[in-house]
């Protein structure tokens, strides 16, 4: 952002050092100890700066990260994104759409109606659950097909390797 941009004051945590004068030196501004979080706090009109040293090699990283978390938070909003949750921590198991429901303090009908609304159906969050984890393990882990078949819960191997030419996209 360039030497304007500097915080107003900086409060950590952690005890003054003995050398606390280097502290405010450094950042160019009070530095408050002893405080219950930390935290940096800059004026509102840095948000209406442009930045002086732009990189577009990083800004277009960033960007993608921003993409990416913004993806993950909407995978855990709403009705679908507590399924998903629930049936990623019982992948081992299979679950029922009952026992989400129940688990969700929903009846059956709500639940359907509330994934229906989402655009999704529980059928659906299964196959995409199933189907995300299934890449990442073929794509990062030395597990044969065989023991991944078995962790998403296929009966046998050729099942799920019946399955596989979808995984090539």
């Amino acid at each position: 952002m360039g030497q304007s941009f500097a915080p107003r004051e900086v409060a950590v945590t952690f005890k003054p050092p003995h050398d606390v004068e280097s502290y405010g030196a450094a950042f160019g501004c009070p530095v408050h100890f002893n405080c219950p979080h930390n935290k940096l706090v800059f004026d509102t009109a840095c948000l209406d700066s442009r930045p002086e040293h732009g990189n577009e090699i990083t800004y277009s990283a960033v960007v993608k990260l921003c993409e990416s978390l913004l993806s993950e938070l909407e995978l855990r909003a709403g009705a679908a994104g507590k399924v998903r949750e629930i049936l990623l921590v019982n992948l081992m198991r299979p679950t029922s759409f009952e026992t989400v429901a129940s688990r969700l303090h929903m009846t059956t009908r709500t639940l359907r109606r509330k994934l229906d609304e989402e655009g999704t159906s529980f059928r659906k969050l299964v196959d995409e659950l199933k189907m995300e984890v299934a890449v990442k393990y073929l794509r990062d882990t030395e597990l044969t097909v065989d023991d991944i078949a078995y962790s998403l819960g296929f009966s046998e191997g050729r099942n799920f390797s019946a399955c596989l030419p979808a995984l090539d996209q």
